[in-house]
């Protein structure tokens, strides 16, 4: 009976967490708000005589956690349960009360055509590369040979240290003797916050925004050293939802941009220039050298009849077809 009891309680538990998670996008004002008492390190806001919020100094990690779920909540679309993206505990009132466990990343948000991963830390000292590379950059990988679809890592913390962003732009792992390039973007909270926000005001906020955010951040980080990519970033995010594409006149795009029309057809995020591309009617493997809304050109080092190696263009299409598929 006891263990019926548990089953039962585990189940309605379950559904008012759905339920919860339904109304938060109806709630992203308080959201940002519990961001920005974050960034001051704890404190409270009220709003009248029997509404205030507090985020508890000694609680701030916690905090942060439940926060950023909150907004991953808020923003929907996900494949997954609310309480398969997170790692913490809850009370029964839905307030935190404790951190996920180690082993893990923070936050798992399974869209249809991506994932995103999300790292948070309270940790704004020069150690933070050292708390925080090594686990960001395993749970990414290990992420990577989970899901069969493109993740995109985020790291979140209230400052982010400039050794910190070096590492994520290299964003280099190995798994086995497998070399993976990551894509890892660092924001500060206040630059999360400054994108969530624009993207509610603008009636934007759907997962394929952060998903163009991250893409445009990491579009030439291979360009740049630490200080500059860490430019480059603020500035995407200062473009919001609603901005962020390159100039038509540079030479290459790095990666695959979103088309201006979101009806139509593009590549899946997280393809860049260099992604291995296999063909599957030929059979053939090679690397994308070109990438634009409409195209990409991938190199095959193949020799062909004539002496010469082979570059074929393919549209957006080919991926859905099944003709091309990322290795």
């Amino acid at each position: 009976m006891n263990i019926a009891r548990g089953r039962l309680e585990e189940k309605l538990s379950m559904e008012n967490e759905i339920q919860y998670a339904a109304a938060q996008s109806d709630q992203w004002q308080e959201i940002a708000d519990y961001m920005t008492l974050l960034i001051s390190g704890g404190g409270k806001k009220t709003y009248d005589e029997d509404y205030e919020i507090e985020v508890p100094k000694e609680e701030c990690a916690v905090y942060l956690e439940w926060t950023l779920w909150r907004a991953a909540l808020a923003i929907n679309h996900l494949k997954n349960a609310p309480y398969e993206v997170r790692g913490f505990r809850l009370d029964s009132d839905f307030m935190p009360v404790s951190t996920a466990g180690g082993g893990r990343g923070d936050l798992y948000c399974d869209y249809k055509d991506f994932m995103i991963l999300t790292e948070v830390t309270m940790s704004t000292s020069s150690r933070q590369e050292a708390m925080e590379g090594e686990p960001v950059r395993r749970h990414v990988s290990d992420a990577i040979l989970q899901y069969e679809k493109p993740v995109l890592g985020l790291f979140i913390a209230v400052r982010v240290d400039n050794n910190t962003v070096e590492t994520f732009r290299h964003g280099v792992w190995y798994s086995g003797t497998e070399k993976q390039r990551l894509t890892v973007v660092p924001l500060t909270l206040a630059q999360y916050q400054d994108f969530f926000v624009k993207m509610f005001r603008a009636r934007k906020a759907e997962p394929d925004r952060l998903a163009d955010l991250i893409d445009r951040c990491v579009a030439y980080r291979d360009r740049m050293e630490a200080l500059a990519w860490k430019g480059h970033i603020a500035k995407m995010v200062s473009e919001g939802p609603y901005g962020g594409r390159f100039h038509a006149d540079e030479k290459v795009s790095m990666v695959a941009e979103p088309s201006a029309q979101y009806n139509k057809e593009t590549f899946p995020h997280g393809i860049y220039f260099g992604t291995r591309i296999t063909d599957t009617v030929r059979g053939m493997t090679g690397v994308i050298t070109q990438i634009t809304d409409d195209h990409m050109v991938v190199h095959y080092p193949e020799i062909m009849s004539n002496g010469n190696q082979m570059s074929i263009p393919y549209g957006p299409e080919a991926f859905r077809k099944g003709w091309v598929k990322v290795e």
